[in-house]
């Protein structure tokens, strides 16, 4: 297995070859002058005891960002010990030519990789790769190492890289990992490990705290929790100089990306994003169903780079993955295909088998431009990130002189092409100190060179560390240096050499500096003139005093554990001005356990241990110099913690069947109430599960394994003696207790279940519970015996939940119907069948804006022969069905009434024959047109009116509706029609319709305005009895698309209803209505006008607030509400009935009728000689109002009692004042039991008992 180099091919614009070639050379020059070889390096790498081992490090730009690591030497080495060469020879092809690419390799640019072969790792550490499962070492991993300025997130880590290598692991599972630019503190490792068995996996190493060069912390993925150790899983330094990498065997696909010359894009950067299950949606922005059927979600991010080949593999998932090429001048191009549009950019695959999975990239139209400052100073070797709209955010480095290229992708047809006319915006950001995120806004191409970054270069800050008290004032490495600069650190140097990058302090202004062993330092900023004449400032030689000095014994423990120990020292009191939260010294311990710590004074102070092995420790000590020469003991102790081991093996399966299972590991530890649950992670293709861990306190394992069916696992082992060992043997797959749920909401006895849902069960048994969908039920399956609630949240986030009890854990199905709230949009399946019953081939809905089953992507199995609708709950929905052979139906639902399931077609074979007279009683000759409507309201029309022509009188017609009618046939431009209720046979043969004779009709036309006097266009105008035709607060209004005569006025605001009786039935309106206005209405419309007017005024608006402060336990009292168009004609009132208890409260009304409106109170059953109280309000028109009437008073509950005997029905008054009127409460006796509301509010009153007449013996 030899190490791979990283290679591509370049393309650069012509005007900048004499640049590099001119820098080349002087480079050239300059690394013969300093003794540097180019002939290969000898490192300290075991590797290179075997033959044909080597390295390949691969710079990015030649450059270490656009600044220079300050106080280096020239040729300086990326490499600890070693040389830093030169990059490959440019500048000898002809301009615009482009350097052939290798066999098998698409072309890269040079800016992006230049093979290395120089340097020395001497000082490298040692990384090893493991299986994660068993422990044993992995042979042949491809681990690639690529070095980088930046985030650590995953999603970004590793673009723009300084210096990639690519290593593989050796018989022991180990590989050489060099130390890239140890005195960089900015510096992070993307590591990425490739294996044709294992999953890939990632992680960035990052915490540089001192000139050495270790990495103190790690940022991997949240699925993958194990994958990397520092320092290893038994111990050593928790920074030193092993590292060890932990990887999962898994079923893996080859996934390769070409290059527009058809070869494979070699080392480019993916960002990958798996989808996957999981037992709680109820936070996530984007849920779908995979194809198996399984709810998932997006999981994280990460960046993985391709190899020399343009491959990499990803693990097999029955959900999809998404993937996009992060390469500054290429894209992924996924071609456009039947149901599926052309996707540029992001891509999203699904696995199906084994098979090599093949994409596409093309390069992007070709910009290049060259970044200046303020001061037109070019932004040379700096990082960017461009981010323009409809692309993702790419990372690229500008060169030597500032220049960059970066390939803008296409628009997706049939958008133009990018041109100058046809831009993509953005902004371009600057990532290098020198200009941290300075941005500009953008809009490329341009056909301007230049872009001007309206900032200025920021300044270095350079100083050097040394001790004063020692002789020869020797440096001080500045191992976790904290000052109190706001500025990024960019070098912490072996001989005390430090610089700053960013903004300098003020003058005048003190910068205190913490260097552990040393006490704090204040320096007062110099007011010179040299930070006038330079942006760079040398402070020269910062002095350091030591102070008092003491040892510290760390006891009780192995020097194994004690080699992994820090100690940490803070002062309690006396912490100098601006050094709160600064100063704190950290040491790290030998195997011997003796420290020595520094910059210590009279006072007391705070010491702390901890480690990987050790127990936390912490203890106040008072410092004095009387005893400094008594070393400080801290008796240390274990933590406790083990390595605890989980192996197993699910039996029966194939190496195919294991695809899409994973396991959860749930660990019960002591002191703790809920089991500790990881992550989950897939089953490897030999059945093999497990993991080590290093946990305290473990008295229990339970693993759970599931599968993207009904079928799972779950074992449960308690820890025996000796070491924590939990072996589960072979498990065989049943079918545990599953949840079958189907989701109902008021007028659709079946919809799809909520896409968020979470499910919380005792004792967290829910984790290794899973998510599907069958047909259009939401299944849950791997549920254990207990309790559990299912929750999700509606559209505004209101939470909605459902219980259910799982009596068993030996399996079973536990069905249920859950009821949720009706959404806005509604997906739903209908059914197309004939008149007989059958299902209808061929079928297809035509619908505006539809939408798909929520969670189905186009294509998705689930929708396969199956038809849906979407239904707007709130507003109308309309939808047509087609069917070869069958008539069209079209379908037009008002708001809140419930869309039909079953959509029967008629089929197209109905003929007709028949005699067609005029009005005259003269055979028609001419175009007829044949309509039909239902008989009673329906919301589905089948089939659309036809045109015949009609020659002396002979009709022959095909396509009307087989079903009971009412047929019109009118001829064309003509008010006369003829109306017949017919009964057409669903059959071939020919009907006969005898004589059809034509008569006379009427029309109403005229014109609807607003109040102002403009046209009302869009308004509806209909006939309907006066009763129906004015809108009250409480009462339903007609639906006015439901009637026969209705029509809407066009842009003009003209209508004309037609097709009317020569006569009205009596008591009909003429109304126009539209929404924000009140109707106009006309009663008793004459027909024989030839024009008439109606205006609509400003809506009126009444609230309605009625109830009870005390609410009564009868019903003997009620609400009841009248209008009055004209209080002073008593034949004006309208009684609108009783008010209902739901409508208590306050309830507002649009568009009612102006007039009086009175609510009244009082008994159902009324005393005559005790009226009813009552509130009343006058609406005028376009009035605002507000009619309240709450019944404040208490409730009085009582016996009634005639000579000793129950009344069995009669009335109980109340008053203060028998001689007064209208201060009397009446209150209904029923079989000797009365309630009465609102008594006078007095001390004493009088109290009558009346009862009704009839006799009370």
């Amino acid at each position: 297995m030899e190490d791979e180099e990283l290679q591509g091919s370049t393309r650069r614009p012509a005007r900048r070859g004499w640049l590099k070639g001119l820098l080349f050379a002087s480079l050239m020059l300059l690394a013969l002058a300093a003794g540097s070889s180019f002939l290969g390096f000898g490192t300290g790498d075991p590797d290179d005891a075997h033959p044909g081992r080597g390295s390949a490090i691969v710079e990015g730009g030649g450059g270490v960002d656009s600044e220079r690591v300050p106080g280096s030497a020239p040729g300086a080495g990326l490499f600890a010990g070693g040389a830093r060469g030169q990059g490959r020879e440019e500048g000898k092809a002809s301009a615009g030519e482009e350097p052939a690419a290798g066999p098998g390799k698409s072309a890269l640019p040079a800016s992006d990789t230049m093979v290395r072969s120089d340097g020395s790792e001497s000082a490298a550490s040692r990384g090893f790769v493991f299986d994660a499962v068993s422990g044993a070492a992995v042979v042949g991993a491809s681990v690639r190492l690529t070095w980088f300025h930046g985030s650590t997130d995953l999603s970004r880590a590793g673009l723009s890289p300084l210096a990639a290598v690519v290593r593989h692991s050796g018989e022991d599972g180990g590989f050489g990992f060099p130390i890239v630019l140890p005195e960089d503190p900015r510096l992070c490792a993307h590591v990425q490990i490739n294996h044709p068995d294992y999953s890939p996996e990632v992680c960035v190493l990052h915490g540089r705290m001192d000139s050495r060069g270790r990495w103190t912390k790690v940022e991997a993925a949240g699925d993958t929790p194990d994958l990397v150790v520092l320092g290893g899983r038994t111990g050593g330094p928790g920074t030193g100089s092993r590292i060890e990498f932990y990887v999962r065997r898994t079923l893996t696909v080859p996934l390769t990306v070409l290059g527009p010359d058809g070869g494979g894009l070699a080392n480019v950067p993916l960002a990958v994003r798996p989808w996957v299950d999981d037992h709680s949606f109820l936070d996530e922005a984007e849920v779908e169903f995979a194809w198996s059927g399984r709810l998932v979600r997006p999981g994280p991010w990460r960046v993985l780079y391709t190899d020399e080949h343009g491959s990499l593999r990803l693990p097999f998932s029955d959900a999809p993955w998404e993937l996009e090429l992060l390469h500054p001048l290429y894209f992924l191009h996924g071609r456009p295909r039947p149901g599926f549009p052309e996707a540029i950019g992001r891509q999203r695959i699904l696995l199906q088998d084994a098979r090599e999975f093949v994409l596409e990239a093309e390069q992007g139209h070709l910009t290049g431009h060259r970044l200046v400052d303020l001061d037109g100073r070019p932004l040379a070797e700096c990082e960017l990130e461009v981010e323009l709209e409809g692309m993702p955010p790419l990372r690229t480095r500008t060169d030597p002189s500032g220049w960059f290229e970066l390939g803008i992708h296409p628009f997706p047809q049939p958008s133009p092409l990018i041109s100058f006319a046809n831009r993509r915006a953005g902004r371009l950001t600057v990532l290098s100190p020198r200009y941290w995120n300075r941005s500009m806004d953008i809009a490329l191409p341009i056909d301007e060179p230049e872009l001007l970054l309206e900032a200025r270069a920021a300044s270095f800050l350079d100083f050097r560390l040394v001790s004063r008290e020692d002789e020869g004032a020797p440096a001080v490495a500045p191992d976790a240096l904290r000052t109190t600069l706001d500025m990024t650190l960019m070098r912490l140097g072996a001989n005390g050499e430090v610089s700053y990058c960013g903004i300098l302090p003020p003058d005048g202004s003190k910068m205190g500096v913490l260097q552990s062993g040393y006490l704090p330092v204040s320096v007062w900023w110099p007011e010179s003139p040299q930070r006038f004449l330079s942006r760079d400032i040398d402070l020269g030689e910062l002095s350091l005093i030591r102070g008092w000095t003491r040892e510290v014994h760390l006891e009780g423990v192995s020097p194994e554990s004690l080699a992994s120990a820090s100690l940490s020292v803070s002062s309690i009191d006396g912490v100098p001005a601006g050094f709160d939260g600064l100063e704190v010294h950290r040491y790290e311990s030998g195997a011997d356990g003796r420290v020595r710590i520094g910059g210590l004074q009279h006072g007391e102070y705070l010491l702390s241990v901890d480690g990987p092995l050790l127990g936390s420790l912490a203890r106040r000590v008072t410092i004095f110099e009387e005893n400094l020469d008594e070393p400080i003991v801290m008796p240390l102790q274990l933590s406790g913690e083990e390595l605890v081991k989980v192996s197993g093996l699910v039996a029966g399966l194939g190496p195919f069947e294991t695809r899409g299972v994973t396991v959860v590991e749930r660990y019960f530890i002591s002191g703790r109430e809920e089991a500790l649950a990881m992550p989950p992670y897939p089953l490897s293709r030999e059945g093999v599960f497990g993991s080590i861990r290093k946990l305290s306190g473990v008295e229990a394992v339970e693993v759970s394994i599931s599968t993207t069916g009904d079928r799972g696992e779950q074992a449960l082992l308690s820890r025996g003696e000796g070491p924590p060992k939990f072996e589960f043997g072979e498990l065989r797959l049943r079918r545990p207790p599953k949840a079958v749920l189907e989701f109902y909401t008021p007028g659709y006895p079946a919809v799809w279940p909520p896409l968020n849902p979470g499910l919380e069960g005792e004792s967290g048994s829910e984790v290794s519970s899973r998510f599907r969908l069958s047909g259009h039920l939401l299944v849950i399956d791997n549920l254990r015996m207990g309790r559990y609630v299912l929750r999700w949240k509606g559209l505004a986030g209101e939470e909605e939940s459902y219980l259910f009890d799982v009596p068993n854990k030996f399996g079973g199905e536990i069905r249920g119907r859950v009821k949720r709230r009706l959404l806005p949009l509604e997906v739903i399946e209908i059914d197309v069948v004939d008149s007989r019953g059958g299902r209808v081939e061929g079928a297809r809905v035509l619908q505006e804006d539809t939408l798909l089953p929520p969670g189905l992507g186009s294509g998705h199995p689930a929708l396969e022969n199956r038809l849906f609708v979407t239904v707007t709950t709130r507003q109308e929905t309309s939808f047509s069905v087609e069917a070869p052979g069958f008539l069209p139906a079209f379908v037009r639902v008002p708001p809140g009434e419930v869309v039909p399931r079953n959509i029967v077609l008629y089929r197209d074979i109905t003929r007709v024959v028949g005699r067609v007279l005029d009005t005259g009683g003269e055979p028609f000759s001419g175009i007829l047109e044949i309509d039909w409507t239902p008989l009673t309201p329906a919301v589905t029309r089948h089939g659309q009116p036809l045109l015949v022509e009609v020659l002396n009188g002979r009709l022959r017609a095909d396509g009307l509706l087989p079903q009971p009618r009412d047929f019109i046939f009118r001829p064309k431009d003509s008010s006369s029609f003829l109306r017949r209720r017919l009964a057409l046979p669903e059959e071939r043969r020919l009907v006969d319709l005898g004589v059809l004779r034509l008569g006379e009709t009427r029309a109403i036309k005229g014109f609807v305005y607003l109040d102002d006097g403009s046209p009302a266009p869009g308004a509806v105008v209909a006939l309907l009895p006066i009763a129906d035709a004015y809108r009250y607060p409480g009462v339903d209004p007609v639906d006015l698309q439901r009637l026969e005569w209705k029509t809407k006025t066009d842009e003009k605001g003209g209508f004309e209803l037609g097709e009317l009786p020569l006569v009205l039935p009596p008591r009909w309106a003429l109304i126009a209505h539209l929404d924000g206005f009140s109707d106009s209405v006309e009663e008793d419309p004459v027909l024989g006008l030839s024009s008439r007017e109606l205006f609509l005024e400003p809506e009126a608006v009444l609230e309605v607030n009625i109830g009870y402060l005390n609410e009564p336990e009868g019903d003997h009292y009620a609400f009841s509400l009248e209008f009055q168009a004209d209080p002073a004609d008593p034949g004006s009132r309208v009684d609108l009935g009783e008010l209902p208890p739901e409508f208590f409260g306050l309830h507002r009304f649009e568009g009612v009728r102006p007039g009086q409106y009175r609510v009244k109170w009082g008994l159902r059953d009324a005393y005559e000689p005790v009226p009813p109280v009552w509130q009343d309000i006058f609406l005028p028109v376009g009035g605002r109002g507000r009619l309240d009437f709450v019944i404040e008073g208490s409730v009085v509950r009582g016996r009634a009692e005639l000579n000793g005997l129950p009344v069995e029905k009669g009335w109980v008054i109340l008053t203060h004042n028998p001689g007064e009127n209208g201060g009397a409460r009446v209150g209904r006796v029923v079989d000797g039991e009365f309630e009465l509301i609102d008594p006078p509010k007095v001390l004493r009153a009088w109290v009558a008992v009346i009862p009704e007449e009839k006799d009370q013996a």
